[in-house]
């Protein structure tokens, strides 16, 4: 199996099953936390929106293909 191919398999995977929000909601969730868990959900918050960043950035390129 080629690279191209897996992460395009995990990409649609990991988006029909939710587990991004999933797991934004499942740290995220209280507001009334304390500031370092604030904190630490707003680090988690950044990285999923990186890794996103990047997922597109990789579909972007295999359509370009």
């Amino acid at each position: 199996m080629n690279t191209e191919r897996i992460i395009r398999l995990l990409i649609r995977t990991l988006g029909k099953r939710g587990v991004r929000r999933a797991i934004q909601d499942r740290v995220t969730g209280n507001k009334t936390d304390t500031p370092e868990q604030r904190r630490k959900a707003q680090q988690v918050n950044h990285n999923m929106m990186r890794a996103s960043r990047a997922f597109r950035t990789i579909r972007r390129m295999m359509k370009m293909r």
